[in-house]
């Protein structure tokens, strides 16, 4: 099909054919560590693309795409470090994962040093280290560690669900249930994971504790 410049429909087509590399790029902008008010609009454009594939039927089509994606990244990064004589090893490390997951509680408005605890006693059968969590090289995983803060977020705050709701014309139930097919961890064609992989604890299983404390205090 032909479309006439500056047009609907063109732009339409536009982010029909590109809707697996935009997707991509969106996550590449984002992270666990530097998520944010500022920057969650990303997030969030990210999940309408799976939204919008949904609705055609196409979001397991849209995440074979984005694994494949994703698999031809490695191998170009790969090739790289062999080809500069760079190995891979702990180069990030995992020893500031607590750390860096400060900036993403502090969004929430919660205290995180709790929440942040036990996050780095991940063990594998192997006893490698576990991924760093907030690595934008593996975009399906940054992709399910993101989704986990979109629900610690939204669930929790109705003003801000509200405010999503009217900005977008869609129904929050219907982000939810696109969020819960993709973090199904089940390796069902609409999930980004074969697995559950380890997640901070979520920051309001404290909250009732220390309202109770409170309490006790008068």
């Amino acid at each position: 099909a032909v479309y006439f410049p500056n047009t609907i429909e063109r732009l339409s087509w536009f982010l029909a054919a590109n809707q697996t590399r935009l997707l991509r790029d969106l996550l590449r902008v984002v992270d666990l560590r530097n998520i944010n008010h500022e920057n969650i609009c990303c997030l969030n454009t990210a999940v309408v693309v799976a939204i919008f594939a949904h609705r055609r039927n196409g979001l397991a089509y849209l995440i074979d795409e984005l694994f494949e994606l994703n698999e031809e990244d490695k191998e170009q990064k790969a090739s790289q470090r062999h080809s500069q004589g760079i190995e891979v090893s702990d180069v990030s490390g995992n020893d500031n994962n607590a750390a860096s997951l400060l900036s993403s509680f502090h969004s929430l408005g919660l205290d995180s040093n709790d929440s942040c605890k036990g996050v780095d006693t991940y063990k594998e059968k192997d006893q490698r280290k576990p991924p760093v969590l907030g690595d934008r090289s593996d975009v399906l995983r940054n992709f399910r560690e993101l989704l986990w803060f979109w629900s610690e977020y939204y669930t929790h705050r109705g003003r801000d669900r509200l405010s999503l709701e009217f900005s977008s014309h869609l129904r929050f139930q219907e982000w939810d249930n696109v969020v819960k097919l993709l973090c199904a961890d089940d390796g069902s064609s609409t999930s980004l994971l074969s697995h559950r992989i380890h997640l901070p604890r979520s920051p309001y299983t404290q909250a009732p504790r220390r309202a109770e404390a409170r309490l006790r205090t008068f």
